[in-house]
């Protein structure tokens, strides 16, 4: 008669390797499952996005131009709003597209004007002409305003233990169609030329080119509120590595932007979630 094995050792450790087998397995599991759950595929939304910009400018009639009317440079601020989709191309590494408004540019800046001092030309008669003692400064704002087509890569970095938190690397392209080039020109309070407190001027100097081209790069960090809404920031950095103004006068503005906005899930209001 042929006899069993039935020593209780081996098969403690035999139930012992196989309930451990079962555990790893399910853990394997398990863990790329909790990532897909916590992933949305595709969202779309929209942004605000406050704008400290500026520009790098040369050439030798807008040095000419620019020392005849002794002004000096500085940044400005401006607001953009942009509408986005946003699709995971794989558990780390989503795509960011949208269209929006965003103006580049830069301000120069006469201050303590004085009576008979040269302004830019379309500021009245050219000319202060005013002999009171009031403080008289200029900010010429220099305007390009553009419909823009970002499309960005969001790289995955880092999550919080919850799930709840998500931070990004972006970076990216953005296509930009000129809508209009001007300088709008505000006097300080108290200061008017020819009773107008600012003047809007076509003629800028500068030949603003239709299309431009910048590069984009910066962070984006999420926070999904629940499965259908997502909150997040998105701070850039712009830079235009091509003139946007042909001729002899180039400029090549960069800016400093923060998109604050929200996303909201289109698979799960696809699918009825």
């Amino acid at each position: 008669m042929m006899k069993l094995n039935l020593n209780p050792i081996n098969c403690r450790k035999k139930k012992f390797s196989i309930n451990f087998f079962c555990t790893l397995l399910a853990l394997y599991s398990m863990t790329p499952l909790s990532h897909a759950q916590s992933k949305v595929i595709f969202t779309g939304g929209f942004s605000i996005a406050p704008t400290v910009e500026s520009a790098f400018n040369n050439g030798d009639a807008y040095t000419i131009y620019r020392d005849s009317v002794k002004s000096t440079q500085g940044a400005r601020l401006t607001l953009g709003i942009h509408a986005w989709v946003n699709y995971s191309i794989k558990k780390n590494l989503d795509i960011q597209a949208g269209i929006g408004y965003l103006e580049a540019g830069f301000s120069r800046k006469q201050s303590g004007l004085i009576f008979h001092q040269s302004t830019y030309p379309g500021i009245g008669s050219g000319k202060i002409l005013d002999a009171t003692n009031t403080q008289r400064d200029i900010t010429y704002n220099y305007r390009f305003q553009y419909i823009q087509l970002p499309v960005m890569l969001n790289t995955y970095v880092k999550r919080s233990g919850d799930f709840k938190w998500v931070f990004n690397f972006s970076a990216g392209l953005v296509a930009n169609i000129l809508l209009k080039h001007q300088i709008q020109a505000n006097l300080n309070p108290g200061f008017t030329i020819e009773g107008q407190k600012s003047f809007k001027i076509d003629s800028t100097g500068f030949d603003a080119r239709l299309f431009a081209l910048n590069l984009i790069i910066g962070s984006k960090i999420e926070y999904k509120a629940d499965k259908n809404k997502i909150y997040f920031i998105q701070p850039l950095l712009g830079y235009y590595p091509l003139s946007v103004s042909g001729g002899d006068i180039r400029s090549n503005p960069w800016y400093f932007t923060i998109n604050v906005g929200i996303m909201y899930s289109l698979s799960n209001l696809r699918a009825g979630k």
